[in-house]
């Protein structure tokens, strides 16, 4: 509370002001300005403790975008050369693929080539030994001849034992005898050159063995020479 003074410096008699005192707020208790001091000083300490956080954050920011920039044009870079190492490949596989067409071409002409050759020879190989197979079974049926004239005779034995080897060095090259008597005609391994009416034997079957017959591996070498049974009238 004041008093009111005039411009003499005197106070006006029965005239005051009032000075309300300083609060914190509408009905708060006074203001302590060490207190206020001290926690705007916090608030400041704070809000700098945060701004240095922020600008460490944002430098890691920074630093990771320019790294990011720098990879960027490495790979930038890297593409460029790889695209131009691209370009000189094709260029140069342009300018090989006639050539490496005519190769290939000629490759494969050879590689069919040997192959029929190959094939040609193998069968030619094998025409030859079935020809050479097949002259060597007259030896067996003049042995069989001579075996069958020679029956009870003192030649009888050597033949057979000749007649025997014969066989097996025949069997060595894969030429198997053709089973034929008791069989059904059959003009794909028999050739029919008379028939015989006979109660022994079904009609159509093969009843006696002329000339036999010979296999090499599955293949005919020759057909067997037979009569067939036909039916007594």
């Amino acid at each position: 509370m004041y008093r009111d003074f005039d411009e003499w410096g005197r106070p006006s008699p029965g005239h005051t002001i009032n000075i309300p005192r300083r609060t914190g707020g509408h009905g708060a208790p006074p203001i302590d300005l060490r207190e206020a001091y001290r926690l705007a000083r916090q608030e400041l300490q704070k809000a700098q403790a945060e701004a240095v956080a922020w600008r460490e954050e944002a430098y890691k920011w920074q630093t990771a975008v320019q790294q990011r920039d720098t990879d960027i044009q490495k790979l930038k870079a890297e593409l460029a050369a790889a695209r131009q190492r691209i370009a000189s490949e094709e260029a140069r596989q342009a300018e090989a693929d006639p050539w490496q067409e005519k190769y290939t071409r000629l490759y494969a002409e050879m590689e069919n080539n040997k192959k029929r050759l190959a094939q040609r020879y193998a069968q030619e190989a094998d025409q030859a030994v079935e020809k050479i197979l097949r002259d060597m079974l007259s030896v067996a049926d003049n042995l069989e001849r001579a075996l069958a004239h020679a029956a009870g005779t003192p030649a009888e034995a050597g033949l057979a034992l000749t007649l025997k080897a014969f066989t097996a060095v025949m069997q060595q090259h894969g030429v198997q005898q053709l089973a034929a008597i008791g069989r059904p005609f059959d003009p794909t391994w028999h050739e029919a050159v008379g028939t015989v009416a006979t109660i022994d034997y079904d009609p159509g079957v093969v009843t006696a063995v002329v000339e036999h017959g010979y296999l090499v591996g599955d293949k005919l070498l020759r057909p067997a020479r037979v009569f067939v049974a036909t039916a007594m009238t």
